[in-house]
């Protein structure tokens, strides 16, 4: 498992970076700071003059080094996700990204390679119908060999729901937020040399939805952006933003704002157990104590 840190001027925070870690809690402005550094960072932001004059440069790194950003690919998924804009299959869309994955040696199928013969067969077909004859000079045509990047000038996309011709506007809530999650989820499948990020920001998560987060991929990895639905996560998962941040993996620092302060658990088994409770929304004295203090 590697290791996250994200650098906001003087303050940082550092987690280990699981396949889904969730930055939860109400003060979604606390959170904003830090999917600010993100952003900025992998679209490749210059720190401003402002950020030199006031300290509030910024930075992320890996297990301490700071991320080389080669190695990572960067998405998003949300509401914003526009399916006829992505099927132009603009530069850096995430549809072009998963095209490209899939149909990478895409020239070397066999239909591909026959499909080039025939080209170069009617090359040759053209040519002599286009012969100006008795000429000082002749007219040579030239068919465009198909491969990846040609191939993708072609192709039109289309949304087919029950064999029906369809929009983004007849898929529900989760079949729209599954579609992002599953087009990335390929992306990483078909590149294991670089590593996946994906920034989720969602007003509601289904079981459906989380379940499709979680995956055995080991170069993919979801923050979720988590307000107050309650979630079902090991609590070595979840970075809580309250009054403060809390990485809720941290037993010392647990234990310092919950034991030492109101000396309610004695046992790290009781700990995993209030935590638990309380990242579902149940009332309890305990949880009450958190909701106050964390």
């Amino acid at each position: 498992m590697i290791n996250l840190s994200i650098r906001n001027g003087s303050e940082r925070i550092s987690f280990p970076l699981s396949t889904v870690t969730y930055f939860h809690g109400k003060n979604y402005p606390l959170k904003y700071e830090y999917i600010k550094v993100i952003r900025k960072h992998f679209n490749k932001i210059n720190h401003s003059d402002y950020d030199l004059e006031n300290n509030t440069t910024t930075n992320i790194y890996i297990d301490n080094d700071e991320i080389n950003l080669r190695n990572w690919n960067y998405f998003e998924i949300d509401t914003k996700f526009d399916f006829d804009s992505q099927f132009k299959l603009r530069s850096k869309s995430l549809m072009l990204q998963y095209l490209e994955s899939v149909l990478v040696n895409i020239e070397y199928d066999d239909t591909v390679s026959t499909i080039n013969i025939l080209f170069d067969d009617l090359t040759k077909v053209i040519n002599e119908k286009i012969e100006l004859g008795n000429s000082e000079f002749s007219i040579d045509a030239k068919l465009e060999e198909l491969t990846l990047k040609s191939l993708l000038k072609l192709i039109e996309l289309n949304i087919i729901k029950e064999e029906s011709l369809a929009t983004e506007y007849n898929l529900t809530y989760t079949e729209y937020v599954l579609t992002q999650i599953r087009l990335i989820k390929k992306v990483a499948k078909t590149n294991e040399l670089k590593n996946n990020l994906v920034l989720v920001q969602l007003p509601y998560y289904d079981e459906t939805i989380i379940d499709e987060l979680k995956c055995d991929l080991e170069n993919l990895y979801f923050i979720v952006v988590n307000e107050d639905n309650e979630i079902d996560a090991k609590r070595e998962e979840v970075i809580y933003f309250g009054k403060q941040i809390t990485p809720l993996y941290d037993d010392v620092e647990l234990y310092n704002k919950i034991m030492l302060e109101h000396g309610v658990i004695t046992t790290l088994e009781e700990l995993n157990s209030v935590v638990n409770d309380f990242l579902k929304n149940i009332d309890n004295e305990i949880t009450k104590i958190l909701k106050e203090n964390l």
